[in-house]
């Protein structure tokens, strides 16, 4: 790409104009010059005011934003760009860079500052800035009352009971094609309609409430093929037709861009708008209890390893379950080593910053049975992947809660069962107490046939 020079421009706007390099320095303590902060809100105001179509034009603004803001005046540039017809991203990111190599005269903001005043623009300080800065709170307010020790504090509600707190940012991670979107499906099927998860002896739910579930991997298509088929597994969703469809609510968010963080060009990463317009979503769903997020890969940006950008990523999401009052369950992949070795695995297995598990109150992960496991418990080898084991390892707010033992039946749909040393207990499927001896295949190989 032939980029355009900006250097005759910006020494012949040097020479006419005969404005000094603004100096932006840090104050004695260490803190930035806040008249940083005032300059670009009034740079943002100013350029609105600005022609972007004019390439020259184009270029100088941006030389001055780098060389007065560096890396910080990219943002307000690229905003005023794309409101040209000939905005390119990818072009505009290489003119940004070709800046750092100009070591000539460089000119501050008046040439801006005068251009948007031709342009009709008049300076008016934000709301913010004509604000008094006050403290972050009033330490009255923060001050515990008698009630705090003489009365009883709230109840603490969950979803699933003594299993999932309501209102707390949750993670389920596993291997690929271990069922985590089908899981996800039920969890959200069964909030909806206070059918336990999994059936007879699953997780039960403590009230019923409404779901709202995101997933970016599946097309419409294949969610509709999973809620039918989970639908038509289990006949007690008949007889909550109305709570199911009064109550769950999903979407398909494949080829969207979802991110709720990004890294921006001085490397910090920030919150987008797209937080914001979920909220505006959910305002609208009564008696939410459980947001599902599959995966978690697809909504934050940054380094995946980067426990900043993990933390950041969280502190979003915690706003989204404080402003709902629901669950958050993000949903997520394990990392290489626990796929190797995921009776040990524990908390470590999350892939990525292990900030993401600091930062959340639950944590489950869901791993296929392995050999041994198979052998603890008489699995048939050829029978033993369809076990898994959903495994809390995480949780703020519970005592230890031992591993949900799981079964595969018809199109993966997930059913409960009961798992002990040296047998097999018997189990419910569909509403019939069946014993699983013989590894015959049936459906594709999905559930096993009874002797």
């Amino acid at each position: 790409m032939k980029l355009f020079n900006p250097y005759p421009i910006i020494a012949e706007s040097r020479q006419k104009s005969n404005l000094k390099l603004v100096q932006r320095s840090r104050t004695t303590t260490g803190a930035v010059d806040i008249s940083l902060h005032h300059d670009l809100n009034r740079v943002r105001s100013a350029i609105g005011y600005i022609d972007s179509d004019d390439r020259e034009m184009w270029v100088r603004i941006g030389m001055v934003l780098y060389h007065v803001f560096g890396d910080d005046g990219y943002t307000p540039w690229i905003e005023w760009s794309q409101k040209s017809d000939k905005f390119d991203e990818k072009e505009a990111k290489y003119q940004w860079d070709s800046f750092k190599n100009y070591n000539g005269d460089k000119v501050g903001l008046g040439t801006l500052f005068n251009l948007a005043k031709d342009g009709g623009w008049q300076f008016e300080p934000p709301l913010e800035e004509q604000q008094e800065i006050t403290p972050l709170f009033d330490l009255e307010d923060a001050k515990i009352g008698l009630s705090w020790t003489t009365e009883e504090p709230p109840t603490r509600v969950d979803i699933f009971t003594d299993k999932l707190p309501k209102g707390k940012v949750a993670l389920l991670t596993g291997p690929g094609s271990t069922g985590k979107t089908i899981l996800s499906i039920q969890m959200g099927m069964s909030i909806a309609t206070g059918i336990p998860l999994g059936g007879d002896g699953g997780w039960d739910v403590e009230e019923p409430g409404a779901v709202l579930c995101l997933f970016a991997e599946e097309d419409t298509a294949e969610l509709h093929r999973r809620v039918y088929r989970v639908f038509n597994e289990n006949e007690d969703y008949r007889n909550a037709i109305f709570d199911l469809h009064q109550n769950l609510y999903i979407n398909s968010m494949t080829g969207m861009d979802n991110l709720m963080t990004i890294k921006g060009p001085n490397g910090e990463v920030v919150e987008t708008n797209y937080l914001q317009q979920l909220i505006m979503v959910t305002e609208q769903i009564p008696n939410l209890s459980l947001i599902i997020i599959d995966p978690l890969s697809r909504f934050r940006g940054g380094d995946e390893i980067d426990n900043v950008a993990a933390t950041r990523f969280v502190t979003a999401i915690e706003q989204l379950a404080k402003i709902t009052g629901a669950t958050v369950l993000l949903v997520h992949h394990v990392n290489k080593s626990s796929i190797r070795d995921s009776a040990s695995a524990g908390q470590t297995a999350s892939r990525g910053a292990s900030a993401l598990v600091d930062g959340v109150r639950w944590n489950a992960n869901l791993f296929p049975m392995t050999e041994a496991e198979a052998k603890q418990f008489k699995i048939h080898k050829n029978e033993r992947l369809n076990y898994v084991k959903l495994d809390v390892v995480k949780n703020n707010y519970t005592p230890p809660i031992g591993p949900t033992w799981f079964k595969r039946g018809n199109y993966g749909v997930l059913t409960c069962v009961k798992l002990e040393d040296g047998k097999q207990d018997e189990k419910h499927v569909r509403g019939q107490i069946v014993e699983y001896n013989t590894p015959q295949k049936l459906d594709q190989g999905l559930r096993w046939k009874s002797s």
